[in-house]
């Protein structure tokens, strides 16, 4: 089917990676002239080289600066005269806790609905000029498992396009929304082993498999299209057929993620630093311990409990973010004597020790720390154990 593409023209936001640029390379591949607006240029300049052709022009804009919309109007037409198809990609989750400042929200709406509405207001008045353009929203799910900013600004995108539909459709203009499934991502490939995303599709996407960002494309290019000049202010998800069932998907699987007893693995093993780490990366010993100066440690530390490895990821050194990860022993493990015989019976902390590595399985990317007067509490304490000279680790 010819799609009718050939010599449109189109602003897509989020363009250097996944779904974003997955979408400008299908339109390029139509023959449709591009702006991918992204903030890594690198990517961007990747992107321009494989589409090859002059198809893609790059700008490099963060779409929450002040004027991002201005600019990246201004700097579409001045390249490419008119815009026919503006793909609103830009976004990321914001899972928050029930008392979030205003500051987070705020950011979060901004990012992930005000980006959206102010840059297809910006361009509306030309296609309405013209008398023809297409709005396509990479959405998200209107009912998360959980408190996520990010879904209530995207539920929030599928009104605002529904009224908008209503306002266009007379000058020709479509509005509609993709609410992506289990895309795979960067993100995904990075947090999660093979292993783990396997099993994962295989109990809980229906299809069996995750979805690529070209089958996202697919639909977001032909909805861009003159072919669906009578599709209009639509919710579409591709998902695998998760929709309806998706919320209690994922929370299971957080569930067996960052549960201390039950997951895919046979026991779930948590570690906490700020190293930055990938599944298959190995932790060995030799590192310095979150808790005294001595000598480097001749063993690797791990709890079968996540609020342990998130002590252990607040308290380590440096100045990077936090990080937990599920890890594997590749070896014999043994109950951790600092909190075991040294504090209490037996092992009630589910605290252990290896000489071997831990295999990095996946990443908890949703755990919550501990309250900052607690987290100070704690700090405290170890400064005046360091004071004392009880810093102490039976290593």
């Amino acid at each position: 089917m010819d799609l009718g593409l050939k010599s449109k023209t189109a602003v897509v936001t989020g363009a250097s990676i996944g779904i974003g640029r997955a979408i400008a390379k299908g339109l390029a591949a139509e023959g449709v002239r591009v702006v991918g607006v992204a903030r890594r240029t690198d990517l961007l300049a990747q992107l321009v080289q494989e589409v090859g052709g002059g198809l893609i022009t790059p700008l490099e804009q963060d779409v929450m600066a002040k004027d991002a919309a201005e600019r990246i109007a201004a700097f579409a037409l001045k390249e490419l005269g008119h815009v026919d198809i503006l793909i609103n990609n830009a976004g990321g989750s914001r899972p928050l806790p029930v008392d979030a400042p205003d500051s987070t929200w705020d950011e979060a709406i901004a990012l992930n609905f005000t980006s959206y509405r102010r840059i297809a207001h910006a361009l509306l008045p030309q296609m309405i000029e013209r008398k023809w353009g297409r709005i396509v929203n990479i959405t998200g799910k209107s009912e998360p498992e959980g408190l996520n900013a990010a879904f209530a600004a995207k539920a929030a995108v599928h009104a605002w396009a529904k009224g908008l539909s209503r306002e266009i459709g007379e000058h020709g203009i479509t509005i509609n929304c993709i609410p992506p499934g289990r895309i795979m991502s960067e993100q995904i490939r990075r947090n999660y082993a093979p292993d783990y995303r396997e099993r994962f599709a295989e109990e809980e996407i229906p299809v069996g498999y995750w979805g690529e960002p070209e089958d996202l494309a697919a639909l977001a290019v032909f909805l861009a299209s003159p072919v669906a000049r009578y599709i209009t202010g639509t919710v579409i998800p591709v998902d695998g057929a998760c929709d309806g069932i998706s919320s209690e998907s994922l929370g299971r699987f957080q569930d067996r993620l960052m549960s201390s007893a039950a997951t895919v693995f046979a026991q779930s093993f948590f570690h906490g630093t700020r190293a930055d780490l990938k599944p298959g990366d190995l932790i060995v010993v030799g590192y310095q311990s979150n808790f005294t100066d001595v000598k480097p440690l001749s063993w690797v530390y791990f709890a079968a409990t996540l609020d342990a490895a998130i002590w252990g990821a607040e308290l380590a050194g440096g100045t990077a973010p936090g990080r937990v990860y599920v890890v594997e022993p590749t070896g014999p493990i043994e109950d951790d004597p600092n909190v075991t015989d040294k504090k209490f019976p037996g092992n009630p902390t589910l605290s252990y020790r290896t000489r071997e590595p831990l295999r990095v399985i996946a990443e908890v990317t949703q755990w919550q720390g501990h309250a900052p007067e607690r987290l100070q509490q704690m700090k405290d304490n170890l400064a005046r154990l360091k004071a004392e000279g009880n810093d102490i680790i039976i290593d």
